[in-house]
């Protein structure tokens, strides 16, 4: 069993997140903890534990989340594996409760669980549950990253180019045609929403999905759900953050961008539709606008 946590100066975070690693009631495990360039004192506070042969510390210059977790996977030999970011935590039973299933279940590729989403200074909770059935996952990703333990078999890795939903393209390569179990009874673990969340993001978040959904459209049935998704995050796209988007779509849905194209020339309509977009506009604790 492998758990793989990428950090960047994750000092006053991190300990904690150890800490629901050590705790676990299934003691056979290792830590893979990657560095990313830290500038803080990461590395020393991960060195406290050091006598612990189950924590590994790797650092590497390269910065970049995906890049970190993938030096990870390369790394990891256990037979499962799970993702924890260095400010998020587990229950003390998730690996155990985790294990246990798959190894009872050969036929699952994956061991899904619900977690708890915490605000900045403890101020709100929400519970996350995933959507069974892969038309969820086609929508939205329906796995915050320490909510799925699965099999370390033939793994595509993350797209290091791509820095906003690379999770969900990751879960969507791996997993699409497998089948995963998803215990909605369990909270397996807590996810803390702190300002620096990419999720906070909006722009990028809606333009890294628009160009997922162009540059691995394979990966996508072709259906009114999609096409109607795909229609709303161009809205958003072109008429709340057309100056900031991030990521390019080049050429990918022109008929869509003309239409809109055409609408915003209308002045009252164009000021009638960025209103009410302003006024729905919202991310709910995991990535999905709406």
């Amino acid at each position: 069993m492998s758990i793989i946590m990428p950090v960047y100066n994750g000092e006053n975070t991190i300990e904690d997140s150890i800490e629901s690693c050590l705790n676990q009631s299934e003691k056979n495990f290792e830590l893979i903890i990657v560095d990313n360039a830290s500038t803080d004192d990461t590395k020393l506070k991960v060195r406290k534990y050091r006598k612990d042969k189950r924590i590994k510390y790797i650092y590497t210059d390269l910065r970049g989340r995906s890049r970190a977790r993938n030096i990870g996977i390369k790394s990891a030999i256990g037979k499962y594996l799970i993702f924890l970011d260095s400010d998020d935590q587990f229950d003390h039973d998730m690996l155990n409760k985790g294990c246990s299933f798959l190894k009872d279940n050969d036929t699952y590729f994956g061991y899904a669980v619900a977690v708890e989403y915490i605000s900045k200074n403890n101020s709100e909770t929400n519970l996350f549950i995933p959507k069974s059935g892969e038309a969820y996952l086609m929508l939205n990703n329906q796995f915050p990253i320490n909510s799925i333990l699965f099999k370390n078999d033939k793994l595509k890795f993350f797209k290091e180019n791509i820095e906003h939903n690379e999770d969900w393209l990751f879960f969507i390569e791996n997993l699409k045609g497998k089948s995963i179990y998803i215990d909605d009874s369990f909270v397996g673990g807590k996810v803390f929403v702190h300002g620096n969340n990419t999720m906070k993001d909006l722009s990028a978040m809606i333009s890294s999905k628009l160009y997922i959904r162009a540059n691995y459209n394979h990966l996508f049935p072709k259906n009114y759900s999609i096409a109607f998704d795909n229609l709303k995050l161009l809205m958003y796209s072109s008429f709340l953050f057309d100056k900031q988007n991030r990521y390019s779509i080049n050429n990918h849905f022109k008929k869509q961008r003309f239409l809109l194209k055409g609408v915003k020339q209308i002045p009252y309509i164009n000021k009638f539709i960025r209103k009410k977009l302003e006024s729905k506009l919202q991310v709910n604790q995991y990535n999905e606008v709406s």
